[in-house]
């Protein structure tokens, strides 16, 4: 080199042998973003394994990486593969193995009575509300989500609104004193004006979303029938299938229309309830089925975007080296496994006194990737058919009450021999189990956690139960 060549001049030759170096590098890789490029060490084949550290570093981080995306996306694939019904109900609403309310796209179904306990397709519902369900694609067509107008005084009634990751974005219905009417689901790229007839427009961060709509009834036969002239007015149907005016249906019709997937028939659900139990979320597929998830849902909520992009960028990373690929698919793997060790009733939530523990923020889980991703089942096979004591049971007169005002609920997997004990039974599995407790329309106690439920008191008989 010239000693006396300008500073600027050899700033100059370095740009351009710089820009040579970019060149040639774009020229020879694949066409793969960036983000994903850069986990490849640019010298990682340095002499005496010098570039091994680099390569190393950019390894743990992409494990560490997909395990988070893991969790992040489970929920997501999740109810994208229930979207199935779409095809199995694809000829109107219905029930999907005659216990799940569902339709074709942007079209919800309902029941005629309780959810069985002995469905495996969604986790813990409620058994004093008689529910309607459908899932939305506002990617084709924006949907009309029909509201009750004629609604008996204090009749509980709601509808909840998720998208693709059950994130509640939406909630109408008694307790948010919302009116009747129709409403207009759009997604996130939808542009257009507000129909005359709507009350207001919803507007969803994902294309794909879930419509869940509860109707309480308790254990009467004119309760029931209040409960489905409420039910049948709650509708999911496509924009293009609006007429003017309301649009109830028959939710006894619906619930008839039990469909099967091929193979599948009422006996063999009946002698066990998880015959028809997919793999919601198969750690085999995943990173397939999450690119699946992020094509159909190209826009996603604030707090899901970086996630996103990172998830497109294991994606990438994944497609484009065979080494990444298989650690990818091991990631997948160790996450599925740590989720499911993670989600026991037990162990999920936090501390809430007396031996209970809650997840304070169900719902609406913002960043918290880890506790959306966990959930559970209730007890299949009731031997009173009760799964839960509530209102349900309190309005019906069902449980006894002791001289001083007092409740004593007796958990136990042996029918009791007292007589109160049998009435107050809550049956309990064989073994190992957990207690939730679902509060409507909480009072503010309730919610801010200063309310503390009683203990529950261990005994080692109950009336020889």
């Amino acid at each position: 080199m010239n000693a006396r060549m300008k500073p600027t001049s050899m700033l100059a030759s370095l740009a351009v042998a710089l820009l040579a170096s970019v060149t040639v590098h774009a020229q020879t890789s694949p066409q793969v973003p960036y983000a994903s490029r850069a986990f490849t060490p640019a010298h990682g084949d340095l002499v005496r394994s010098a570039g091994l550290p680099a390569q190393l570093a950019n390894e743990e981080y992409v494990e560490a990486l997909a395990r988070l995306v893991y969790y992040w996306g489970y929920p997501a694939i999740d109810v994208m593969t229930r979207t199935s019904q779409w095809e199995t109900l694809k000829q109107g609403p219905g029930a999907v193995l005659g216990v799940f309310p569902g339709g074709p796209v942007n079209t919800g179904g309902c029941l005629s009575d309780y959810m069985s306990p002995s469905q495996r397709m969604v986790v813990t519902p409620n058994n004093d509300t008689i529910y309607m369900s459908g899932f939305a694609d506002l990617g084709r067509e924006p949907a009309v989500i029909q509201t009750p107008t004629t609604v008996p005084k204090e009749h509980y009634w709601t509808i909840q609104i998720a998208d693709v990751f059950t994130n509640v974005i939406h909630q109408i219905g008694s307790a948010a004193g919302t009116p009747g009417g129709k409403y207009l689901l759009v997604g996130p790229d939808w542009k257009g004006q507000k129909p005359a007839e709507f009350i207001d427009v919803l507007r969803m961060p994902t294309n794909v979303g879930w419509v869940a709509g509860r109707s309480f009834a308790a254990h009467t036969a004119e309760a029931k029938a209040q409960a489905l002239a409420v039910l049948g007015q709650m509708r999911l149907f496509p924009l293009s299938q609006n007429q003017p005016g309301q649009q109830p249906v028959d939710c006894q019709a619906i619930a008839r229309n039990a469909v099967f997937p091929p193979g599948l028939t009422a006996e063999a659900i009946a002698a066990d309830p998880y015959a028809y139990r997919p793999e919601w979320v198969n750690p085999k597929t995943f990173w397939d089925d999450l690119e699946k998830m992020l094509l159909a849902n190209s826009a996603v909520g604030p707090s899901d975007a970086a996630m996103a992009d990172q998830a497109r960028t294991l994606i990438a990373l994944r497609k484009s080296n065979a080494s990444y690929k298989a650690l990818l698919d091991r990631a997948a793997l160790a996450a599925d496994a740590s989720l499911h060790a993670s989600s026991r009733y037990e162990q999920v939530g936090v501390d809430a006194g007396n031996g209970w523990q809650r997840q304070e923020n169900g719902g609406v889980w913002g960043s918290d990737w880890f506790g959306r991703a966990q959930a559970y089942f209730m007890l299949a096979n009731s031997p009173n058919g009760r799964t839960n004591v509530g209102t349900v049971n309190l309005d019906a007169n069902e449980l006894k009450f002791a001289a001083d005002g007092s409740l004593t609920i007796t958990i136990a997997h042996a029918q009791p021999a007292d007589t109160v004990a049998r009435a107050n039974w809550l049956p309990a599995p064989e073994g190992q189990f957990a207690l939730i407790v679902r509060a409507y329309v909480p009072t503010q106690p309730v919610q801010d956690g200063s309310y503390k439920l009683p203990n529950v008191e261990r005994t080692s008989t109950v009336g020889g139960g």
